[in-house]
């Protein structure tokens, strides 16, 4: 999905919270729109381009054009099951951890489905050890 869906849906999240909750609110928007920092850094190591701007039009090009290759089995960290299971956990402890999963599951159901829905599988890893396997098999 794009970024300007998951903000809007962060936000119409965020009001509807925030007379709950108040200002830990935030951390909806941090688990449904800052998450996709990993996107970042996962371009910064593979392009070594530092420019925001240039990695938005990156993604809009790869998604616009259908080239899954260029996303294939990349490991955008936050988008495990792993970080999945690790918040999910971190919820039972703290209302930010829960606020978080909050914005975090209306962030990532979209985005797995769009990506079926897009290239009729799921083609980025969808785990870090699924990643290191995949990793591990090509090397050996």
């Amino acid at each position: 999905m794009s970024p300007l869906h998951h903000f809007i849906i962060c936000s119409i999240l965020v009001i509807i919270f925030f007379p709950i909750f108040g200002f830990k609110t935030v951390m909806i928007f941090v688990g449904g729109f800052l998450i996709d920092i990993d996107h970042y850094f996962w371009y910064v190591v593979k392009k070594k381009n530092l420019s925001l701007i240039t990695c938005h039009y990156y993604y809009q090009e790869v998604m616009e054009t259908l080239e899954y290759k260029e996303v294939e089995n990349v490991l955008f960290i936050f988008h495990t099951i792993e970080f999945l299971l690790f918040i999910v956990l971190l919820s039972f402890f703290t209302s930010y951890a829960l606020l978080f999963l909050f914005g975090y599951l209306p962030h990532v159901i979209p985005d797995v489905i769009f990506e079926m829905k897009m290239w009729k599988k799921k083609v980025v890893s969808y785990s870090i050890i699924q990643f290191l396997a995949q990793r591990w098999s090509h090397v050996h």
